[in-house]
C-alpha cells in the first residue's frame, strides 16, 4: 500500500513538473511573439514615417528630399506609366522632368497597408492623390522595401495612374477647356 502510495506520489509530481514545463514554455513563446510584435510595430512606424517623409518633402517642392525614402542604387526600380528605369538616378531625373520645382502640387498618401514580407522586406500597397495647379492624379502603388543599416528604403515602386472612364472628361483642365467642358454637360 506505501508502495501504491509512493507509485501515485512519483506520478503526480511528474505530472506537475510537466504542467509547470509546459507553463514555462507557453509563456516563453509568448513573450518571444510580444517581442516579435513590437519589432514588426517599430519597423511598421518607421516605414509609416519614411512616407509621411516623403509627402512632406514633396509638398515643400523637395525632390531631393523626396528621393531621400528610395535605395540610392542602380539596381533600385520604378514601373509606372508603361516604362520600367532602373536606377535612383534615372528615377530622380524622371520625377524632375515631369514635375518641374515649384508646379509638384500637393500629395497625399492613402489607404496604405504596410506588410512585413521577412526580417529585412516589406511591401506597402496604397494610393496616392496628387492635386496640381489645373490637374488632379490619383493612382495605386506597390512599393517594396528593404531594412538598411540605415533604415527602410523602397526598392522597387510600382505605381499606376487611376483609370478614368473614357467619356469623363478630361483630368487636366485650363480655363477655356473646363467652360467648354461645362457648357457641353449644361446643353
Amino acid at each position: 500500500m506505501i508502495r501504491n502510495m509512493l507509485n501515485v506520489l512519483v506520478c503526480l509530481m511528474l505530472y506537475a513538473v510537466s504542467v509547470v514545463s509546459t507553463t514555462i514554455a507557453q509563456e516563453k513563446k509568448e513573450s518571444q511573439s510580444a517581442a516579435n510584435s513590437a519589432v514588426v510595430d517599430a519597423d511598421t512606424k518607421a516605414i509609416l514615417k519614411l512616407l509621411r517623409d516623403q509627402e512632406a518633402a514633396w509638398n515643400r517642392n523637395d525632390i531631393e528630399g523626396f528621393m531621400v525614402g528610395y535605395w540610392q542604387d542602380e539596381r533600385m526600380s520604378f514601373a509606372g506609366g508603361g516604362t520600367l528605369l532602373r536606377g535612383w538616378n534615372a528615377t530622380l531625373e524622371r520625377y524632375k522632368t515631369r514635375y518641374p520645382a515649384g508646379k509638384m502640387g500637393q500629395l497625399e498618401f492613402r489607404n496604405l497597408e504596410p506588410r512585413k514580407i521577412g526580417e529585412a522586406a516589406a511591401m506597402v500597397l496604397g494610393t496616392y492623390h496628387l492635386q496640381m495647379e489645373n490637374e488632379l492624379a490619383e493612382g495605386g502603388f506597390t512599393l517594396v522595401l528593404e531594412k538598411f543599416d540605415d533604415g527602410w528604403k523602397i526598392i522597387h515602386d510600382h505605381t499606376s495612374p487611376k483609370e478614368r472612364p473614357a467619356n469623363s472628361g478630361q483630368t487636366k483642365l485650363d480655363g477655356k477647356k473646363a467652360k467648354t467642358a461645362a457648357n457641353k454637360s449644361n446643353s
